[in-house]
């Protein structure tokens, strides 16, 4: 016959082992729900992000400032989108750098609208969407063939752009404070791996 005492022993056990079940059961929706909102760049907890205006003039428009994604370090090389020195390269090859870069540009207010099925990326300089299905699907870019695709990946949203001879991967994610997070990652031929974070606010 078992004691109240072994019976609360039980109990606690109990609760013990369904806690991590819980938390495992947080799914895509969750996420979703989380990273949709208002969100404003925190300058102080994003190294890797360069003041406005620091890599020449925005391209989103009148009014868009953008955010520039640099390599850890400072490095520039890293942040460049494409091989060797401008010197070096073909047309096209200059043509998906510059392509890159602009992509690495992020502005310091977003608003993100997610479900579990699509993604969308408000900013000053417009808006984008992406269906959240790990389907590569072209991008309207002239002189460059470039792809985008995003999906999940456990408790990120895993956002990749691909082009012939480099690779951008955006990772999203909010943190246990309630803040946006997003690590970005070039892969290029004849170059190092760069990468940087940048933390955004939510706005109230």
């Amino acid at each position: 016959m078992r004691t109240p005492l072994s019976r609360l022993a039980a109990a606690v056990t109990f609760i013990a082992m369904a806690l991590p079940l819980a938390a495992q059961k947080v799914g895509p929706a969750d996420v979703a729900a989380r990273l949709s909102g208002h969100w404003t760049i925190n300058r102080s907890l994003s190294p890797g992000v360069g003041a406005p205006g620091r890599s020449g003039p925005p391209r989103g428009g009148p009014g868009f400032t953008p955010a520039v994604l640099l390599q850890r370090g400072g490095g520039g090389r890293g942040a460049s989108g494409g091989p060797g020195s401008p010197s070096d390269m073909t047309p096209a090859e200059l043509a998906e750098r510059a392509v890159m870069r602009r992509l690495l540009q992020m502005a310091p207010e977003i608003t993100i609208k997610a479900t579990v099925e699509s993604v969308s990326f408000i900013a000053a300089g417009g808006e984008t969407t992406c269906a959240i299905d790990g389907k590569a699907t072209d991008m309207n870019v002239p002189d460059v063939q470039i792809t985008s695709k995003c999906r999940w990946d456990k408790l990120q949203l895993r956002h990749e752009f691909a082009a012939p001879r480099s690779k951008l991967t955006r990772m999203w994610s909010v943190d246990d404070h309630d803040r946006l997070v997003l690590k970005a990652r070039v892969e290029a031929i004849g170059q190092d791996t760069a990468e940087a974070a940048a933390v955004f606010d939510r706005v109230k």
